[in-house]
């Protein structure tokens, strides 16, 4: 199976389940050409614990880094046991991903395991392609990029659904969680990808970022714009970031090169269409 995804051929092997497939539809390529990554998805029956530096990262997720620094990042379940494992090769482009079928204890199919696997290892290879992945509802305005970041539960989507409700088919939602973003000689662009939260909206489709909104809740419309260094901790702080420092360093290089070219804005607001055209305004855009 090939994906097409942010403008990189991913190939994964041995990963034909139904639930991957028809989650990828619209990210199936059919270009024969060289990949930029390969996956390679291996169902074990047991993966041992890595030896090495770990670091706790978040949702049960672990970073180890082996005495010849070796980078792996696996996942847990029950007590002292291992089900999901990535090995990257040292330039992250290619990647072996270790599973075990732990339906019987979490009720999670192998096939959505993998998908999320799979999200994982994008995630951080990209920051390999002059990107990363930002948690943000992003919209295309009338081929305009515009990213509604913040914590989880804060608004960004009903934002995102708030501009379709009112400009229609001038909005198309790219992606609602986790969308990606790449830096091209001085334009960033925004991209859809297969992961894309609780709603599953997301399009393979790609636009030139116009601006980033970080969101938050109040009781009045209010816009302000950040300066550089209050935007790049918003952006970093939504952002997956590696503990290998090179990889951080390329990470953090990625955000700077992606505020170069883009403003980030404060949006203080009530669930409601007012928002909308405040922003709107604010934002100069017809």
């Amino acid at each position: 199976m090939r994906l097409s995804i942010a403008d990189l051929e991913i190939e994964i092997k041995n990963c034909n389940y139904d639930y991957i497939l028809n989650k990828t539809r619209k990210y199936q390529s059919g270009s024969v050409g060289p990949a930029d990554m390969t996956i390679n998805c291996l169902l074990v029956e047991n993966i041992e614990k890595p030896e090495g530096k770990t670091i706790e990262d978040v949702e049960g997720w672990n970073w180890c880094i082996t005495e010849n620094d070796e980078i792996i990042l696996y996942h847990g379940y029950g007590k002292d046991k291992i089900g999901s494992l990535i090995r990257w090769s040292d330039d992250f482009s290619v990647a072996d991903a270790y599973a075990i079928d732990t339906f019987k204890e979490s009720g999670l199919e192998i096939g959505i395991k993998f998908f999320i696997i799979i999200r994982h290892i994008l995630w951080y290879a990209i920051i390999k392609h002059k990107g990363i992945m930002l948690h943000s509802s992003a919209i295309s305005y009338k081929g305009k990029g515009i990213l509604f970041s913040a914590p989880s539960g804060t608004g960004k989507s009903t934002q995102s659904s708030l501009w379709k409700q009112e400009f229609k088919d001038d909005v198309i939602i790219v992606n609602d969680d986790t969308p990606f973003i790449r830096n091209f000689n001085g334009t960033s662009y925004v991209y859809g990808c297969p992961w894309s939260g609780k709603t599953d909206i997301n399009e393979q489709m790609k636009v030139p970022v116009r601006a980033v909104v970080s969101v938050r809740q109040g009781k009045e419309n209010k816009i302000k714009e950040l300066t550089a260094t209050e935007g790049f901790f918003r952006i970093f702080n939504e952002t997956k970031k590696p503990v290998e420092s090179d990889m951080l360093d390329m990470a953090m290089d990625n955000v700077i090169a992606f505020l170069s070219n883009v403003k980030v804005y404060e949006l203080t607001c009530r669930p409601e269409k007012e928002a909308v055209y405040a922003l709107k305004e604010a934002l100069e855009i017809i």
